[in-house]
């Protein structure tokens, strides 16, 4: 399947490029592994990412930068 490179979501954030993918794959689709080798839907990343901001935020400043190195 040929992929097609649209240059108007070049201001895209990684997020939003995420849930966009969710939508047009399907939410409960393999997508990666763990470090035990079990699969992760892009459901699951959405929810990780948002625990991952939580425990983030409450360990930060309000518009605190933060680099996360995975």
């Amino acid at each position: 399947m040929p992929v097609v490179f649209n240059a108007q979501d070049g201001h895209k954030g990684l997020f939003d490029a995420l849930l966009d993918a969710r939508d047009k794959y399907g939410a409960k689709k393999p997508i990666l592994e763990d470090q035990d080798r079990n699969p992760l839907s892009y459901t699951d990343l959405v929810r990780a990412s948002f625990a991952l901001g939580r425990k983030i935020a409450a360990m930060t400043k309000p518009g605190e930068h933060v680099g996360i190195l995975l």
